[in-house]
């Protein structure tokens, strides 16, 4: 498990375009995607990442899609290339996320339930996020919104960040490393920096109260010791660099 992270810890999972898609999806397609979005918007919008991506190749019948269907995601530019805004989702937070959810549950089993290989070729495979499943397991639990997990509207997500940010800052953690540790840890992040806050007004020292707050947190997952310093180190240890 420890290799297979380190092989996706930063892996880009897209959710309208995917890896695998070797021509923009068809506005069928396009609708059940943005159902999907329109899933993950309302319980873990914070892992999603907002892009625009272009396309050079446009074929005849994907202009037509474009110029019919005022609710197709994508676009004709001006310089005739296909347009559109994607949001993709990392896999790491994902499963910390889902575990959040169902602490019963092992990080392995939900990796083989949410997360495929696919074989580039003998020596190398890429991995992804299973929307469709994801969205399914979703749906199945019923876990409710995000804004009614922290009791705040979650419309502009940076916004809501900041608020939190506000309560914490002095601490003196970057604004940035705070986004970044909402990104990994979701709603998590707020009672993180609650416990750092308090560390903080006992110790002054902003680095040791961080550090303790979430190796405090991370080790509440019921996962292997070496995948949690694998995550500490991957992941935690670069966002609390930034000064």
């Amino acid at each position: 498990m420890v290799n297979e992270i380190l092989k996706w810890c930063d892996t880009r999972s897209y959710l309208i375009v995917r890896c695998n898609d070797e021509n923009i999806p068809s506005t069928k397609i396009d609708e059940k995607r943005r159902g999907q979005l329109a899933i993950l918007k309302d319980v873990f919008p914070y892992l999603l990442h907002e892009e625009k991506r272009e396309n050079k190749t446009l074929n005849l019948s994907v202009f037509r899609r474009l110029v019919t269907n005022s609710n197709y995601s994508f676009a004709k530019s001006k310089k005739g290339t296909t347009v559109w805004i994607d949001y993709w989702i990392e896999i790491l937070p994902l499963l910390l996320a889902l575990m959040r959810k169902q602490p019963e549950v092992s990080f392995q089993k939900l990796s083989d339930e949410i997360i495929e290989k696919r074989d580039i070729d003998v020596n190398s495979c890429e991995y992804a996020i299973n929307f469709h499943r994801l969205s399914s397991y979703i749906q199945t639990y019923e876990w409710g919104s995000f804004e009614d997990l922290v009791h705040r509207k979650a419309n502009d997500l940076l916004e809501l960040i900041d608020y939190f940010y506000d309560e914490i800052k002095m601490t003196h953690i970057h604004p940035k490393a705070y986004q970044a540790l909402f990104h990994l840890f979701g709603e998590a992040t707020i009672d993180i920096g609650y416990a750092a806050f308090d560390l903080y007004n006992q110790t002054r020292n902003s680095e040791t109260a961080w550090q303790e707050a979430i190796k405090t947190h991370l080790w509440t997952y019921h996962i292997d010791e070496l995948l949690k310093e694998t995550i500490w180190t991957m992941k935690v240890a670069p966002i609390l660099e930034y000064n």
